[in-house]
């Protein structure tokens, strides 16, 4: 009974407490100089994406009340539009690289101090980082799937009405 005791004590205390080798340190290392690049290219992508929606947004409010084409009536009225859903979609795009790049940051500061709570809260920033990738990612099929089935719809309804 007390072998049992001692080993169901053991096996939580094993649980609790993880060992960083010197070779998980290096992975970890490796790791957060990855994310950095990529939580760079993140920004500078976000950065690109705010500058052409802002960019779509002025121009094309400006294009359209300067061009009345009336064989094209949406013609560049559609511009004001696509560049707020640039900007909306350059804000969704800076989450996930923020995230990153403090996963990035604590690591590495975790381990160059050696320093179990740094290293929890950067792997709490990875963490969100997919967290909010994968939120997106389901968002992004559902819209696909609300797409393709109201286009399916539009499809039958215009031969119906033929």
């Amino acid at each position: 009974m007390e072998t049992e005791l001692n080993n169901s004590l053991s096996e939580k205390d094993n649980k609790q407490h993880l060992l960083v080798t010197p070779e998980i340190q290096a992975y970890l290392q490796t790791t957060s100089k990855w994310a950095t690049f990529l939580a760079i290219l993140g920004f500078i992508g976000t950065i690109l994406m705010t500058l052409c929606g802002l960019l779509m947004t002025v121009l094309g409010g400006t294009l359209s009340s300067l061009t009345n084409t009336p064989g094209n009536p949406i013609g560049t009225a559609i511009l004001p539009f696509m560049g707020i859903f640039y900007l909306v979609i350059a804000f969704l795009y800076f989450l996930p690289s923020l995230y990153l790049f403090q996963f990035s940051e604590k690591t590495k500061k975790a381990i160059n101090n050696n320093n179990q709570e740094l290293l929890s809260i950067g792997l709490g920033k990875l963490k969100t980082t997919f967290k909010t990738l994968g939120i997106m990612t389901i968002v992004m099929i559902g819209l696909t799937i609300i797409g393709y089935g109201a286009l399916i719809i539009f499809i039958v309804q215009s031969k119906m009405a033929l």
